[in-house]
């Protein structure tokens, strides 16, 4: 999904220049004289040296609550990371069984990851408007409660009497219902970071850490679920976690003191006096309401498109304008590039899940090895590629990554033009060869193009608004990814590309290869 990552900073990131941060030195030079290790970021629990026998979680549990790192489970683990993970294969089984067609599915699949553009504006509105004296709480539950009643909804009311533009604005919710999970619980840790930097790292491996196990075990238990059970098995596995992050929200586990109404009056002010960042918000709001609500409403493939690409131009001047030169021209190029990744994802989930009476010349695939299968394949090639970058391509620079790992993930994109024409099977190579294969270069080459992009909007954040700003360019991304999702879905249409799991639609995939 297009989140973002709280234990990147961890990474060790290359220096764009040669710059001494005499703050930093300073600071580092205090807490090393008040605490007697080697500074704040010193090495990983060295406060941690005297009691060896303490373990991973009883240590965080000493240093940050066991109520706290509960509301961290339950919210990062659970509803994020369960869900998240579990919920892609739904959604394209369930459209399959609307009969939507693949340009048509493309779109809707894509106005869930839009959601997540929310993110800025969701932690401004918490921070400036508390309910109650709270400002992460009560929205945590809001959006769990309006989250967990769309879930309910879309399993209670049978497909054939669900119109499809509430089962699309059901999951929309959903989506929001996650971001919000996501978003204002990493806030609060993040506070408890500067607390205690030196287990900083610690708690972030807690927290990704967990949503790894946990998500590699919701992949791998939805393609059985949806094969046995139906395509709504996982969504009633999932909504259990989506209600019971009310539990401990309800009961303050995230510790949230009440805030009183000067805290808020002046709290309100200083997010008055950043203006540039309140016009950049609530542009992204207008913009991303706008694009979910004409891929909900409007059928139409070139309205989308159209749609898609003007008001990511509107955001992309907007932030040309309001950022400062060096943040702006890296934003362009990521935002760009982002655009022209263009898609055909809802056509091709046809071509590898049809059966041989929808289409003969197919692989195939089960619902479990498309499911679970491919999905622990590229959840292990992430985990890889971040390895990878760590180990190895930290020294390059900048330009040299993007350049040769975007040049390799064309060349390996060149097997799905063969893969799609069928030629592998002339060949003697198996379509399980050639889809493994290059999806494990691919998915160890995304992370690999995903990392500096992270590191260098790292490096350029101004100080103090690294969150506020990295949730805004996190936003814009997600534009991009609505422009080549839309115009490859007008592109599919263009090329009579549409299927949507009918008996003997091969000519609907016949042109798919022509859009590789």
């Amino acid at each position: 999904p297009a989140s973002n990552r709280p234990y990147l900073p961890a990474l060790r990131p290359r220096p764009m220049e040669p710059v001494r941060d005499e703050e930093a030195e300073a600071f580092g030079r205090e807490a090393a004289g008040a605490k007697g290790y080697g500074g704040a970021f010193g090495p990983h629990f060295a406060a941690d040296a005297a009691k060896p026998a303490r373990g991973f979680l009883a240590t965080l549990s000493s240093e940050f609550g066991t109520r706290f790192l509960v509301m961290l489970s339950a919210s990062q683990h659970f509803a994020v990371g369960f869900t998240m993970a579990g919920a892609p294969p739904v959604v394209r089984y369930m459209l399959k069984s609307y009969g939507v067609e693949g340009p048509r599915s493309q779109i809707v699949s894509g106005v869930f990851d839009l959601a997540f553009s929310l993110k800025p504006a969701i932690g401004m509105i918490s921070d400036a408007f508390p309910i109650g004296g709270l400002n992460k709480g009560p929205y945590i539950a809001l959006a769990s409660v309006c989250g967990t009643l769309a879930a309910a909804l879309v399993i209670v009311v049978p497909i054939q009497h669900l119109d499809l533009t509430i089962f699309t604005a059901c999951f929309l919710v959903i989506a929001i219902q996650l971001a919000t999970c996501e978003l204002l619980p990493e806030a609060k840790y993040a506070e408890r970071i500067k607390e205690k930097p030196e287990y900083g790292p610690a708690l972030q491996t807690f927290v990704q850490s967990g949503q790894l196990v946990v998500g590699l075990i919701s992949t791998a238990i939805s393609g059985p679920l949806i094969e046995h059970f139906g395509v709504k098995a996982p969504l009633r596995v999932a909504i259990v976690p989506l209600a019971a992050v009310l539990v401990p929200t309800m009961m303050n586990y995230l510790g949230e003191s009440t805030r009183t109404p000067q805290e808020q009056q002046e709290a309100r002010a200083k997010i008055a006096a950043q203006r540039e960042v309140l016009l950049l918000s609530a542009l992204v709001i207008v913009c991303t309401l706008a694009l979910c609500a004409i891929g909900v409403v409007c059928s139409s493939t070139a309205v989308n498109a159209a749609a898609a690409v003007i008001i990511t131009a509107i955001v992309l001047l907007a932030f040309g304008v309001v950022l400062k030169p060096s943040i702006a021209k890296v934003n362009s190029f990521f935002l760009i590039q982002t655009s022209m990744c263009v898609t055909i994802g809802g056509a091709a989930f046809y071509f590898y899940t049809d059966t041989p009476e929808e289409y003969p010349e197919g692989p195939h695939f089960s619902v479990v090895f498309y499911s679970s299968g491919m999905g622990l394949l590229s959840i292990i090639c992430a985990v890889f590629g971040l390895y990878l970058y760590q180990r190895y391509a930290v020294e390059l620079s900048y330009r040299a990554t993007l350049l040769v790992f975007s040049l390799l993930w064309t060349v390996c994109g060149l097997s799905d033009i063969v893969l799609f024409r069928r030629l592998n099977l002339r060949w003697g190579i198996p379509d399980l060869a050639l889809v493994a294969g290059p999806s494990v270069i691919i998915g160890v080459l995304r992370e690999l193009l995903y990392m500096p992009a992270v590191i260098i909007m790292s490096q350029l954040c101004p100080k103090d608004m690294e969150s506020t700003i990295f949730a805004l360019l996190g936003a814009s991304r997600n534009f991009g990814k609505a422009v080549a999702s839309n115009v490859g879905a007008l592109m599919l249409q263009w090329l009579h590309c549409q299927p949507s799991g009918l008996p003997n639609e091969s000519r609907q995939i016949d042109n798919l290869w022509i859009g590789a």
